[in-house]
C-alpha cells in the first residue's frame, strides 16, 4: 500500500498512512503491556514472603552490637606495607 502511494507521487498520503499505522501499533502495544503489568502485579502479590508470627517479636533485630563485639576487618595493605622499600634522597 505504501509502495503504491510512493510510486504514484502521493508522498503526503503515504506518510499519513504510515503515521496512522505507527499510532495504531503503539496503542496495541500499550494495551498489551498494561495487561502484562496487571498480571505481574497479581502474581507478585502471591509470591511475597510471609513473615511468621513471633519471629520479629523477640526484639533482637533492632539492637546494635556492643562495643566489645566489634572488630575492624584487617586492611588489604596490612601485611604488604612492610615489604615496600623506601629510598632516602639527599638532604638530611
Amino acid at each position: 500500500m505504501i509502495g503504491y502511494l510512493f510510486t504514484q507521487g502521493h508522498i503526503v498520503g503515504a506518510l499519513a498512512f504510515l503515521g496512522v499505522m505507527v499510532f495504531v501499533g503503539c496503542g496495541i502495544l500499550s494495551l498489551f503491556l498494561s495487561e502484562k503489568a496487571a498480571e505481574l502485579e497479581k502474581t507478585s502479590a502471591k509470591r511475597q514472603v510471609q513473615i511468621p508470627k513471633g519471629s520479629a517479636q523477640n526484639g533482637t533485630t533492632g539492637k546494635l552490637l556492643s562495643e566489645g563485639q566489634l572488630e575492624p576487618p584487617p586492611s588489604v595493605t596490612e601485611r604488604t606495607t612492610e615489604l615496600l622499600f623506601v629510598e632516602k634522597k639527599g638532604g638530611d
